[in-house]
């Protein structure tokens, strides 16, 4: 497996600055750091890395193939494998990240998650089978 870091996530220039962009690096490493321990193994670490890097990269689709492509994969087995076959606990990973989330909100801290990010194309009402 290729282990050289994923470049980092592309964002608009005019409003991101190349320091917000290592601190956002920095403090994404760190989130790696914790759930580390959850994947008994160093290539099935670096794989969620690279996986998890891309999500939030200007990647044309967020599809296997181009998000392989951007962790710099040949091709999108291994992040295939990790999502679907590989033994790691997903739980203790959700339970760290919550930790994490809490701890950087604070006591009163709020998160609200919007999962409406797909724009809808057209004026046709969307069914369970269009995407």
């Amino acid at each position: 497996m290729h282990r050289s870091p994923c470049p980092p996530p592309s964002s608009n220039a005019a409003t991101t600055t190349p320091g917000r962009r290592a601190s956002w690096a920095a403090e994404l490493e760190s989130v790696f750091a914790r759930a580390a321990g959850r994947f008994g193994r160093a290539d099935l670490r670096w794989r969620m890395r690279g996986h998890v890097r891309g999500l939030p990269a200007q990647v044309g689709r967020k599809n296997g193939w181009q998000l392989a492509q951007y962790a710099r994969h040949r091709d999108p087995a291994g992040l295939q494998h990790l999502l679907d076959g590989a033994r790691w606990d997903a739980d203790a990973v959700r339970d760290d990240l919550r930790e994490y989330v809490g701890q950087q909100l604070g006591p009163d801290g709020v998160l609200i998650i919007d999962d409406t990010g797909f724009i809808k194309k057209g004026t046709a009402p969307r069914t369970p089978s269009s995407p």
